[in-house]
């Protein structure tokens, strides 16, 4: 903005305005508008199984009036929410929306008021949320809460809003966009590959083989909209049962995730009944809850789990988990396992990209071509930038003598910034920075061995040799 304002008369100005300008004619004045087909991008669920997930990119204008019709959708609706919806929420009255964090505040908050030696829990996952949502759902999900926020004394919603929504719902569906079209694409290029969709068990729930326009775009805000809005009715009969049982029921929801916590077995089995049964009754599927047995590795695997006790002893389960979060009875905190490895493979990731970037030519193990890249870096330059890239990964932009007890916006840790202050497991933390390193060893191993410019002189004094505590994982939230 304060550039636009330094040069207003600049060729890219006028661009930019003609760009806004035909932007709000669509959003605003068109009388037929429409999305445009968005491009399928498949991501494998999990490395080596060939199951895909589906992600629809839409073009720059597109995507500008999906989110700002979001945003306007929450800002609207979110006074109607329940506190135990914590995923897609907006700050309101100076206060900071609701987050993963705040989930994490109180499970913690819920066993440390519990005199019992035992809490009872339960979880439950909706299967393939996106792409199960009927979009006669969406809209009956919406057209409910519009009436609820005008019955309360909100605003009126515009009817252009309702008409992008529309529109949004008809842009995509997942039968035309991914299984006519972007499979068969996919498959030509990676055979056996799929988009995992569970029609038969849709058809079954649905009884009827003709299931209609189904599925909305992952990744879109509009979509994050409908999360909420659909799953509203639900929060809604499980918060009214966790009035009539004060202080001994905790539900708590992140788009398609819930869990429960209970004083007592029978609460918490009614409740996942309940909760169970109203997810049905929208016409969408779950993860069959399973029974917990003896404690072991396999707990994690689960997505969905009937009752079981929470607590110290062999007949209970140590741990819960929750978005990301994993809790010990007493009150330890760790970062699931699945999150660290994801991490970790990102880190090998950039540096296998660097490595190809500066062995263009290279064939065979053992072999390093000459350097005919045009590479004009030094390798000391080449080597900072690499570890500035990982560092601001992990922890972002910090400079030197920048408090710890603010986490950098757009890093990784912040993602986990819920355990700063907590009694937490910090070897998987170190496990990282050491990873970091070795990720860094091996790009300067491979500068050692190529010819390239030579480094300017540098004052040493100046110099940051090493970057330590306040550059780590682990020292974010020592």
């Amino acid at each position: 903005m304060t550039l636009r304002k330094i040069t207003p008369a600049a060729p890219w100005v006028r661009k930019l305005d003609k760009v806004i300008l035909r932007i709000r004619q669509r959003a605003l004045a068109s009388p037929s508008f429409r999305f445009g087909r968005p491009t399928i991008i498949h991501e494998e669920k999990d490395p080596g199984t060939n199951i895909y997930r589906p992600l629809a990119a839409y073009t720059l204008e597109d995507k500008i009036i999906d989110r700002q019709t979001g945003c306007y959708f929450r800002r609207s609706f979110d006074r109607l929410l329940h506190d135990s919806c914590l995923a897609f929420r907006c700050s309101r009255q100076g206060a900071q929306a609701p987050t993963i964090h705040d989930a994490l505040d109180k499970i913690l908050n819920f066993r440390s008021t519990s005199d019992l030696p035992q809490i009872f829990v339960a979880e439950c996952d909706i299967r393939g949320f996106f792409d199960c949502v009927p979009h006669s759902l969406a809209r009956s999900a919406l057209q409910e809460i519009v009436r609820e926020h005008d019955a309360t004394g909100g605003a009126p919603i515009d009817p252009r809003a309702i008409k992008i929504f529309d529109a949004y719902l008809k842009s995509y569906s997942f039968q035309d966009n991914v299984k006519l079209d972007a499979e068969r694409k996919l498959r030509s290029k990676i055979p056996g590959a799929k988009f995992k969709w569970a029609e038969v068990e849709l058809t079954e729930l649905h009884g009827k083989r003709n299931l209609g326009e189904i599925g909305v775009p992952q990744g879109g805000a509009l979509s994050c909209l409908i999360a909420n809005t659909v799953l509203h009715s639900v929060d809604r009969e499980l918060e009214q049962m966790a009035e009539q049982y004060p202080g001994k029921l905790l539900y708590l929801r992140y788009c398609d995730d819930m869990i429960l916590l209970a004083a007592q077995r029978s609460i918490c089995e009614d409740a996942l009944a309940l909760y169970c049964e109203r997810v049905k009754q929208l016409g969408l599927l779950i993860h069959p809850p399973k029974a917990v047995g003896a404690y072991s590795k396999d707990f994690y695997s689960g997505k969905s789990h009937l009752t079981y006790a929470w607590g110290p002893g062999e007949s209970s389960i140590p741990w819960v988990q929750f978005v990301g979060y994993q809790i010990r009875h007493d009150y330890l905190v760790r970062i699931r396992l699945r999150s660290l490895k994801k991490q970790r493979g990102r880190m090998t990731e950039i540096a296998d990209e660097l490595l190809r970037a500066l062995n263009p030519g290279r064939k065979r193990r053992g072999h390093i071509p000459a350097m005919s890249a045009g590479i004009r870096r030094s390798s000391r330059q080449v080597e900072h930038r690499f570890q500035q890239r990982l560092i601001s990964l992990s922890v972002g932009r910090r400079q030197l003598g920048q408090s710890l007890s603010q986490i950098m916006p757009m890093c990784w840790c912040n993602g986990f910034r819920g355990l700063q202050n907590r009694k937490l497991i910090g070897s998987s933390l170190k496990m990282l920075d050491r990873h970091r390193h070795r990720q860094i060893a091996r790009i300067g191993r491979r500068l050692d061995s190529l010819e390239l410019p030579k480094a300017e002189a540098v004052n040493k004094e100046n110099a940051l040799q090493f970057y330590g505590l306040a550059f780590s994982y682990w020292g974010q939230f020592h």
